[in-house]
């Protein structure tokens, strides 16, 4: 489930506005991928610590494009 992230908005941060292909490239190239099963840092420590699973990733992606005005969910 993606979270919401708090403190403002946190794509200003990254430089990456409301160009949703560049946060889809911010979290394609910025963010490793570890192993793990499910969701266990949520999208703020994925952020935080430019590391999580494809799930956490996918969480992470869809809170950055909803902070942009994207309308964006899990399918």
């Amino acid at each position: 489930m993606a979270t919401r992230l708090s403190g403002g908005n946190p794509d200003q941060g990254q430089g990456v506005g409301r160009e949703y292909t560049r946060i889809f490239d911010f979290v394609r190239s910025q963010v490793r991928t570890k192993w793990y099963a499910g969701a266990q840092k949520g999208a703020e420590a994925t952020l935080r610590t430019h590391a999580g699973n494809d799930v956490d990733q996918a969480a992470l992606l869809i809170s950055l494009l909803r902070a942009s005005g994207a309308p964006a969910r899990f399918v």
